[in-house]
This record gives C-alpha cells, sequence and structure tokens, in this order.
C-alpha cells in the first residue's frame, strides 16, 4: 500500500515540476515528433543553434531534408512568423516530448 502510494505521489509530482522547470530553463523535450515526409522512426534532428530558440525553432530531418517549426510555447499566429513547413507544437508534460500537428492559417 505505501509503495503504490509514493508511486503516485512521485508521479503527480513529476507531472506537476517538469513542465515548470523545462519552461524557466528553456530546455529542449527528451522526444520529438517523427518527421511527417520520410516517417524515420529514429527522429535525428539537426539544430540551427546548440541552445533552443523560444518559443520557436525550426529543425531539418536528418534523412530527408524536410524542415519542421517546433513550437515549445503558445503557437502565435503573428504575420512575422509566416508558416510554411509542417508545425508542431509541445503538448503537456512538455519535458516528456508529446507533439501536436498544427495547421495554422
Amino acid at each position: 500500500m505505501g509503495y503504490a502510494l509514493g508511486l503516485v505521489a512521485g508521479l503527480a509530482i513529476y507531472l506537476a515540476a517538469t513542465p515548470i522547470i523545462y519552461q524557466r530553463l528553456r530546455m529542449r523535450p527528451l522526444w520529438f515528433p517523427r518527421c511527417p515526409t520520410c516517417r524515420d522512426k529514429n527522429r535525428f534532428w539537426a539544430f540551427e543553434a546548440a541552445k533552443p530558440n523560444w518559443p520557436r525553432e525550426n529543425v531539418r530531418c536528418f534523412t530527408c531534408g524536410t524542415t519542421l517549426e517546433l513550437w515549445y510555447g503558445t503557437v502565435s499566429n503573428d504575420s512575422e512568423s509566416p508558416i510554411k513547413s509542417p508545425t508542431f507544437g509541445l503538448i503537456w508534460p512538455q519535458s516528456f516530448g508529446r507533439w501536436q500537428r498544427i495547421d495554422v492559417k
């Protein structure tokens, strides 16, 4: 009983604390989405910079060269940021790396 309660409490703390930590420290998540073009299971990406550019970053697939736009924060519909490539937004819990395809018009 105590083991299960500790496991549930630890999981709750992880899910509550890590999104805040990742956003404050502006870290990249553990996993990235599959390439929508080649569907490569390995998910090898080339980043433009060593540190993430928040809230938006462009990455390039190593296998086929497709460029993706990744949003780590809230997706903006600004005219300054025309979305021409496939776009994915990071959803909760951000530290784990769950992505949702975004179709912004």
